[in-house]
């Protein structure tokens, strides 16, 4: 009979265990599709998916309405500088033909903003 040393022990104990722990795997793998472990975690898995989807459905409606209005808000301001260049135009033609009574008074101030704004109007622009 060939002499048994502790090396070989050892590697024969240590190569079982590695065997032991790859089967233990395959076994638990089949008693999770046994028990149905496995088309929940399918289930899940699909829940998780179409929560992403919808997550991202919604953060591209976001951008795009961001995006809409954006373009609303550039669009509305190149429209008043239009408005305030063509007044602009007017006043200075009304002044050209010395018809400077036809002219509104300036607006007052104080009837368009809340003294709050007003009181701080005021001290930015003091000099």
């Amino acid at each position: 009979m060939p002499e048994l040393n502790l090396t070989t022990i050892i590697v024969a104990i240590l190569g079982s265990a590695g065997l032991w722990g790859a089967v233990s795997q395959i076994l638990g793998g089949l008693a999770k599709i046994r028990r149905g472990v496995a088309p929940r975690e399918r289930g899940r898995r699909a829940d998780l998916i179409a929560e992403r989807d919808r997550a991202l459905a919604r953060a591209a409606a976001a951008e795009l309405a961001e995006n809409e209005a954006t373009v609303r808000a550039e669009r509305e301001a190149r429209n008043r500088w239009h408005v305030e260049e063509s007044a602009a135009r007017l006043r200075r033609i009304l002044i050209e033909q010395g018809l400077e009574r036809l002219l509104p008074p300036p607006p007052v101030i104080e009837h368009t903003l809340d003294g709050r704004a007003v009181e701080s109007a005021r001290e930015d622009s003091a000099p």
